[in-house]
C-alpha cells in the first residue's frame, strides 16, 4: 500500500505554492501499525522519491541547519538514511530525545513527511499537517496473537492531525485531507464514524435518585406531578424516544 499512499501525498504536495523564499512547507503524516512497518514504509517512500523527478521533494535543506550534526544524533542507520531524504520516523525503538528532535524537525518544516506508529498518535498533539494517511486500521497484538483494530478514538485523533490548509499557486486554500486505507467491507463502517457525529446519550437514569433528592431538598419537587414535570425538562427525556434500546425502554404509555 506504500505506492498508492506515496502517489496521493505527491499529488497533494504538487498543488502547493512556494513562499517568497521559494520554500514549500507542505507536510504529511503517515500512520502504520508497528516499528517494522514504519521502517519498511519510510524506506519505500525514499525509493519512490529517489526514482522520481525530485528526490528531495520531502526535504527543506535551508531549514535543516547543521545536517551532519543532526543526523549524528540518531542511532539507527535506517533513520539517518530516511532523514537525508526529508522523511522522519517515530516508533517505540527511538529514545525520548530522538523523538523530540524528530518532532522539532517536522514542526520547523525541515522534513515534510513523518512515518509514525499507531502507538504515538496521542504524542503528536501540537503538530500540524496538510495530509494524514492511515496505511491500515489494524495492528498485530502479541498478547492476543491476532490482528486487532485501532480504537476509534485513536483513528479520530489521527484524522484530526490533518489540520492545516495548503495554499495553491492561484491563492486559494486547499482543505487538508485524510486518506484511510482499509478492507472494502469496513469502508462503510469508518465512513459512518468519521463523517457522522456520534450520538450523545444521558447517564441521568443511573443517578436519578440523587438528582430527585436534590430537587426535593431545594423545594423544586413537592409532588409526584412535579417530579414528572421536572423530568420533561431533562436531556434523558429527550433521548428516550429516539434511542429506547439504550435505556432499556420496553414500552411507552400516554
Amino acid at each position: 500500500m506504500a505506492k498508492p499512499a506515496f502517489n496521493h501525498v505527491k499529488k497533494h504536495f504538487a498543488c502547493e505554492a512556494p513562499d517568497a523564499q521559494g520554500v514549500t512547507k507542505g507536510s504529511a503524516i503517515v500512520f502504520v501499525g508497528d516499528r517494522k512497518q514504519a521502517r519498511i514504509t519510510a524506506l519505500d517512500f525514499v525509493t519512490y522519491a529517489t526514482c522520481g523527478e525530485d528526490p528531495q521533494m520531502f526535504k527543506n535543506a535551508s531549514l535543516f541547519g547543521d545536517e551532519k550534526a543532526t543526523l549524528a544524533r540518531f542511532s539507527e542507520m535506517s533513520t539517518r538514511r530516511c532523514l537525508e531524504q526529508g522523511i522522519g520516523i517515530i516508533h517505540e525503538g527511538l529514545s525520548k530525545m530522538e523523538v523530540a528532535l524528530m518532532k522539532k524537525l517536522f514542526k520547523a518544516g525541515a522534513i515534510k513527511l513523518l512515518v509514525v506508529t499507531q502507538g504515538f498518535s496521542w504524542e503528536l498533539i501540537g503538530l500540524q499537517s496538510n495530509m494524514v494517511v492511515l496505511m491500515d486500521v489494524e495492528r498485530f497484538d502479541g498478547s492476543e496473537g491476532r490482528m486487532v483494530e485501532y480504537p476509534m478514538a485513536d483513528v479520530l485523533q489521527m484524522e484530526g492531525l490533518a489540520n492545516r490548509a495548503l495554499e495553491t499557486p492561484d491563492g486559494q486554500h486547499l482543505a487538508p485531507k485524510c486518506l484511510l486505507m482499509c478492507y472494502t467491507p469496513r469502508r462503510d463502517y469508518f465512513v459512518k464514524f468519521l463523517q457522522e457525529p456520534l450520538p450523545v446519550e444521558s447517564d441521568l437514569a443511573e443517578n436519578l435518585h440523587d438528582a430527585l433528592n436534590a430537587e426535593i431538598v431545594v423545594g423544586t419537587i413537592e409532588s409526584k406531578q412535579d417530579a414528572v414535570d421536572w423530568m420533561t425538562w431533562t436531556f434523558l427525556y429527550r433521548r428516550l424516544a429516539p434511542n429506547p434500546n439504550y435505556y432499556n425502554l420496553s414500552g411507552r404509555t400516554a
